[in-house]
């Protein structure tokens, strides 16, 4: 996905010229602003796209994350499986949709600019994330990525349907495990924005704080992590 207009963060060519062979992004929050794992979620609960039963136990389900009873892991993997018996064309469908009209206009133009140059100089880009894996997938699509490069939560699919078994939950430590089963080695470089980041992070070789939440900046300044405003 090519940005228009000459003005490059001054950050960029740094990183270009430390040639990564391999780099890990965060998404919400880091390649774009909004949240859009919840905003997936209540956007296709307005739509109807799970059935009423499935409606009355994602409120519920939403309710206790904002209360603190429901844990991050938890809200995370149920936002996968809430769509169990659902053909994967329908709900790989309504991500597209959703993230075309909800997610591209929040894009940081400078980190869709810093992915487009690392994998024109041969690195290998992956996206890391806590949301399902199929608005992921339909983001990385537009910005020149392969769904084979997404590492995100996921649920099973059998023939073709989606199952409430979970294959993976990308989320704090789960990021770097993701990224040690998938890749089998440390990123040269990591990108996130919050506390969640921060093992992916520990783990590169070198760790970029991404308008970073006040807790991930006071680490970020405790262990010497750059800090972009992109």
């Amino acid at each position: 996905m090519a940005i228009a207009g000459d003005n490059q963060a001054p950050w960029i060519e740094p990183i270009i010229e430390a040639h990564p062979r391999l780099a890990a992004f965060d998404c919400d929050g880091t390649l774009w602003s909004v949240d859009s794992g919840i905003g997936f979620f209540e956007w296709e609960l307005e739509r109807g796209v799970v059935g009423p039963a499935a409606v009355a136990i994602a409120r519920s389900q939403y309710a206790g994350y904002l209360s603190g009873s429901v844990s991050e892991d938890a809200m995370s993997g149920y936002l996968a499986t809430m769509h169990h018996g659902l053909s994967v064309d329908t709900v790989r469908a309504a991500a597209e949709e959703y993230v075309i009209t909800n997610v591209r206009p929040t894009f940081f133009h400078d980190m869709v600019r810093l992915v487009d140059q690392l994998r024109d100089s041969a690195c290998a880009v992956w996206l890391v994330s806590s949301t399902n894996q199929w608005v992921i997938e339909a983001a990385a699509a537009l910005i020149g990525l392969s769904a084979d490069r997404v590492l995100a939560t996921a649920a099973a699919i059998v023939d073709g349907f989606v199952t409430d078994r979970l294959e993976r939950v990308a989320n704090g430590p789960g990021k770097r495990t993701a990224l040690q089963s998938a890749v089998g080695i440390a990123p040269d470089a990591a990108f996130g924005n919050s506390r969640w980041d921060v093992e992916m992070l520990a783990y590169a070789r070198q760790a970029y704080a991404v308008h970073p939440t006040a807790e991930l900046a006071r680490i970020a300044s405790e262990r010497g992590w750059q800090v972009l405003y992109p």
